[in-house]
């Protein structure tokens, strides 16, 4: 009885229950079958499964050619499936089977009945390698081409993981803002609120480090289920995506950039300008301490270009037109806080803010109580009635009472959260102590006669 190895390799990776064994059968009992039919003992299998043709680098594959070298296994042959399972890369298998055949003296391809004591098995190897290494080729440029019409001509996103503050519409596979119109998961409503507080914070002057450490604090994760730091924060606060463009590159050549896309945008592109001017003009290290209070983006009306500030002085570089940062930043105070004022209590009204904390709180628990009761509610609904009719009325008026519900969870988590992150900073009468008013994300316009602003209409209603 001859005596044999088989070997065995498949690209894909079992999923779910599905062994490596199950998922390969087809070449198992393709070998088995012929070993029996052919009288063959085989004494040893090797699996290289979750590897693909081109990588000769396979474990298995050189664990099986260091067992031939050290003659650790003594054969009449090396059983495979095919030509096409052993590689896909014609260099690299003429190599190997130069290698393996001065160590074995039958190599057996059984599905294309081809041994290497054939006459004509160097000129068939040959041909079916190139033909498996050109299918390979012909199968990426497919795969590119699909993808590459996602992108460019459905304009889909295409990414497994889905931005922070996304979730999918099954219906028509758009990208669309994580609110609780959009889902019922509060886990994810909630990574929607963090990365409105990613912007607003970063817009206000905070640091993506401290933006970090405050994330981390409340026990969240980046989209890749890891710790937040600066360069995570760095890569949500400049990407496109969130203004509705697809930005990236297909098969590390082709680069696109899709406008329109098929992605509902969540930050106002003049908010995204905004963020990028200031990632632009950050630098690293300890910032010195500013001697004014000073938006970040300041122009001049007559050239809309940025005025740059020199001591005591905002200049225009195009026109030399100058203004004084006394006057300006006086002025932008008396604006700002006057329009401010005229939005909010008086400082004799405002409510106690530890009481205040207590009370969302409270709302917020209570709320959470009530989504849970109405949750168990829908259950015992689709359990207990018969009535498909009458149960679907009940289920609608359920499903409605939660989304109210969530839409205030929501709310009162988010004013909740800001007056926890400025505790003893909520002087909200006393403007002048609260320098981060003056940085909130608005373009001032500056020229010879007045100032004006531009409110951002995410802060400003």
């Amino acid at each position: 009885m001859k005596k044999a190895i088989a070997y065995y390799r498949k690209s894909i990776k079992p999923k779910g229950d599905t062994t490596e064994e199950e998922s390969i059968r087809y070449q198992r009992e393709s070998i088995q079958s012929y070993a029996k039919a052919h009288n063959i003992e085989i004494i040893r299998e090797y699996n290289d499964i979750g590897f693909t043709g081109r990588n000769v680098n396979r474990p298995e594959l050189q664990i099986m050619l260091n067992d031939l070298k050290e003659e650790k296994v003594e054969i009449d042959e090396l059983l495979m499936y095919s030509t096409n399972r052993f590689g896909r890369d014609l260099l690299n298998n003429i190599n190997t089977m130069i290698e393996i055949l001065e160590q074995v003296e039958v190599v057996n391809f059984v599905s294309e009945n081809l041994r290497s004591d054939s006459e004509y098995f160097k000129t068939l190897f040959l041909i079916l390698t190139a033909s498996a290494q050109d299918e390979v080729e012909r199968i990426k440029k497919r795969f590119a081409s699909a993808r590459e019409g996602k992108v460019i001509y459905k304009k889909e996103f295409l990414g497994s993981n889905l931005p922070l503050g996304y979730v999918k519409d099954k219906r028509t596979g758009k990208l669309v803002a994580a609110k609780s119109e959009n889902t019922a998961d509060l886990e994810i409503i909630e990574e929607y609120t963090f990365l409105q507080y990613i912007y607003i914070a970063y817009a206000m002057g905070m640091g993506q480090r401290e933006i970090a450490n405050n994330l981390n604090n409340k026990r969240t994760s980046t989209p890749r289920k890891k710790k937040w730091n600066n360069k995570s924060v760095a890569y949500i606060l400049g990407n496109p995506i969130y203004t509705g463009v697809l930005t990236g590159t297909l098969e590390s050549e082709f680069n696109y950039f899709v406008e329109d896309a098929n992605v509902e945008p969540i930050v106002d592109p003049l908010m995204f300008d905004f963020i990028q001017y200031k990632l632009s003009m950050s630098k690293q290290g300890r910032k010195p301490r500013a001697k004014y209070h000073l938006p970040e983006f300041i122009v001049c009306e007559n050239c809309v270009v940025p005025m740059v500030v020199d001591q005591e002085s905002l200049i225009c570089n195009k026109c030399g037109h100058v203004a004084s940062v006394r006057e300006v930043e006086s002025e932008i105070k008396r604006l700002l806080i006057g329009f401010l004022r005229n939005n909010k209590l008086p400082k004799d009204e405002l409510p106690d803010m530890k009481m205040l904390e207590q009370q969302l709180r409270f709302k917020k628990e209570k709320i959470e109580k009530a989504i849970y009761e109405l949750k168990e509610r829908q259950d015992l609904i689709e359990s207990s009635y018969s009535d498909e009719l009458a149960k679907k009325d009940m289920i609608d008026i359920n499903t409605s009472q939660q989304n109210k519900l969530k839409i205030d969870h929501q709310y009162t988590y988010e004013l909740l959260h800001f007056i926890e992150a400025h505790k003893g900073k909520l002087e909200m009468g006393n403007f002048e102590e609260y320098p981060l008013i003056m940085r909130v994300p608005f373009i001032t316009f500056v020229n010879k006669q007045e100032v004006r602003f531009l409110f951002h209409k995410s802060l400003f209603k």
